[in-house]
């Protein structure tokens, strides 16, 4: 398998285990998010990371503290491949 098709692999994974649930709670780690099944942008994007990281791809979250439409804040997943990132 290439790299990509890994990185789309373990995203539809994580897309498969948790998802978006608009919450005030905050900063539950990757295994209480894959536990509940639930997650805000920020919990889905640190278990998404962390996946890929355990598959030894590297990754990184991506945070916006004022989203350019909205009052809120917004986060995001990229993955090194082919000698640069790509956003997920």
């Amino acid at each position: 398998m290439s790299l990509e098709d890994a990185i789309l692999e373990i995203n539809h994974w994580c897309h498969e285990k948790v998802t978006y649930t608009p919450t005030d709670a905050r900063t539950r780690g990757p295994i209480a998010v894959m536990a509940t099944g639930k997650g805000r942008c920020g919990e889905e994007s640190t278990f998404t990371v962390s996946a890929l990281r355990a598959a030894g791809i590297p990754a990184r979250q991506v945070y916006t503290p004022r989203w350019a439409h909205t009052d809120d804040n917004h986060a995001w997943v990229e993955a090194w491949a082919d000698g640069k990132w790509h956003f997920l």
